[in-house]
């Protein structure tokens, strides 16, 4: 009798185990079609510029943007230089650039990308370092120098 109590004990146990882990194993598997629109945000997360690269650590399945205090153009992902339209996207993510904001559709999850954009009326270097997974924000960014 006490050992089938055990062997219950811990068939109980590891059943709620699986449940409890279940959905979160789902979640980062998960690939999306289609990307939620990023719509109104009241506040923007403020970054200063200094040279070094940002992190840009974004929510698959959802649109986000990074907007700089000038018009920017895409130079190079991953140092590969940028020719044309047709080749700016990272792994499963369109890049959209419409002046100064750069917006991300993430559909899957991906590992840090460097994407480097110089601004149009100074001149500056931008790197960001760019990721998305279920974990990453929502925010927007808005950059400063």
């Amino acid at each position: 009798m006490r050992l089938i109590n055990k062997k219950l004990k811990f068939t109980i146990i590891a059943v709620v185990a699986m449940f409890f882990t279940l959905p979160h194993t789902t979640i980062l598997a998960q690939n999306f079609s289609t990307v939620i629109p990023m719509g109104e945000w009241a506040e923007y997360k403020k970054i200063a510029y200094s040279g070094n690269p940002v992190v840009v650590h974004l929510r698959t399945g959802y649109e986000n943007a990074v907007i700089f205090p000038e018009p920017v153009n895409i130079r190079s992902i991953d140092n590969k230089l940028i020719r044309n339209e047709s080749q700016m996207s990272l792994p499963n993510c369109v890049i959209e650039i419409n002046v100064n904001s750069v917006g991300f559709k993430p559909l899957a999850r991906f590992t840090e990308q460097r994407v480097t954009l110089r601004g149009s009326d100074t001149g500056i270097i931008y790197d960001l370092l760019v990721s998305s997974s279920p974990n990453g924000s929502r925010q927007p960014l808005e950059v400063s120098n």
